[in-house]
């Protein structure tokens, strides 16, 4: 089942009163080269995909951000216990030195496929939080939703790409993912 599609949250949502949509906020400092993919990422998650309760997209100029846990990682949701309250994410792009990092390692490409990548797995994470499932504190229960974020995040960026007409990007990413064995 696809997560970013299920409509269970219907049943909450369906007489409520809130801002729905997706909308990006960037930090000034970003380039163009990142914000330019980013956005359209987002775009294409606008036209495809609902977001019945509004969330926004804070893209900040770090290397990362501070999970709720104190570590630091490439994106966060936050995710309100009150349902009507509106979730936000926040995604470090790098964009400060790691970015450069990434690049003379990797290459653009793949430095931008794991941006989108970060994106699309916490927007798997707003999905799961707005369909209400796997929703305990187990550790088993965590583990099952990043394990569905990691692989659903993917596959959107993939189909992203392929809906774009970038099957080579795509192809150079499972190429250099074999060879590297990074796995997001």
């Amino acid at each position: 089942m696809d997560i970013w599609k299920s409509e269970n949250w219907k049943v909450f949502y369906s007489d409520k009163k809130v801002r729905t949509g997706l909308h990006t906020r960037f930090d000034t400092q970003i380039p163009p080269e990142i914000k330019w993919p980013c956005y359209m990422f987002c775009e294409w998650a606008r036209d495809y995909y609902e977001f019945p309760i509004r969330v926004t997209i804070y893209f900040k100029a770090s290397d990362t951000v501070r999970a709720m846990s104190g570590e630091q990682v490439s994106g966060k949701c936050s995710k309100p216990y009150n349902r009507l309250e509106e979730p936000h994410i926040t995604i470090a792009t790098g964009a400060v030195g790691d970015f450069q990092k990434q690049c003379q390692k990797y290459g653009l490409e793949d430095t931008i496929f794991a941006i989108l990548c970060t994106i699309a797995h916490e927007l798997t994470h707003y999905y799961q939080w707005l369909n209400n499932t796997r929703q305990g504190d187990t550790e088993i229960e965590h583990r099952k939703n990043e394990r569905e974020a990691r692989k659903l995040g993917e596959k959107k960026v993939y189909q992203y790409l392929i809906d774009l007409g970038m099957s080579q990007l795509t192809e150079t990413y499972y190429e250099w993912k074999e060879q590297d064995g990074t796995n997001f």
